[in-house]
């Protein structure tokens, strides 16, 4: 599954390092709560994929706008190349 990311925010990285961001997507993802995916995320500006984990760390409210959580190592500093239009690949 092809998601593009039509907006994100950045949060604080985890207690492990890893980068995370909540990605809103047009249409509405729905993941199990406590659901954890591996992904892939294509970084348009450098022409890359790179490996992280999708999840929904909380059931969505009827007025949550679509979105996942997606989360990464930190070597890959995806929250400082991160785009709009980028696209994420759940496997």
């Amino acid at each position: 599954m092809n998601i593009e990311i039509n907006n994100y925010d950045l949060l604080t990285d985890d207690k492990d390092g890893r980068s995370r961001c909540v990605l809103h997507t047009k249409d509405q993802i729905d993941l199990a709560f406590a659901t954890v995916l591996e992904a892939k995320i294509f970084i348009s500006s450098v022409g890359k994929s790179f490996p992280c984990e999708v999840y929904q760390p909380r059931p969505n409210g009827h007025l949550d706008l679509p979105h996942l959580h997606m989360r990464a190592d930190g070597q890959f500093c995806l929250n400082e190349i991160i785009a709009v239009g980028d696209i994420i690949t759940v496997m």
